[in-house]
């Protein structure tokens, strides 16, 4: 497991997961220019995020940690989503 902290989405290189904290949502477009190509699972945690192209998206639902799953969005970087984890999600999309 290696994990590296990218500063601005033209640093970002091929990985695996890659995690958008809420201060650096602004560039999810840019983000997902430079892993379009790859499998990338993409995780957010802001409001809106899973219908602008997060994989799985972290919000707060009755003050509970809870998840978005955007499963076409998941499946566009060729990954498969399965059966337990949709089940756990908040909203499938």
């Amino acid at each position: 497991l290696e994990v590296k902290k990218f500063s601005s989405p033209n640093d970002v290189t091929k990985c695996h997961i890659l995690y958008v904290s809420k201060d650096k949502s602004q560039s999810l477009t840019e983000i997902i220019k430079k892993v379009k190509n790859n499998s990338t699972l993409l995780v957010t945690e802001e409001s809106g995020l899973a219908d602008k192209g997060s994989g799985i998206n972290f919000i707060i639902k009755d003050n509970r940690q809870k998840f978005e799953l955007n499963k076409s969005n998941v499946e566009k970087y060729k990954l498969k989503v399965s059966s337990n984890l949709e089940a756990l999600a908040f909203t499938v999309k």
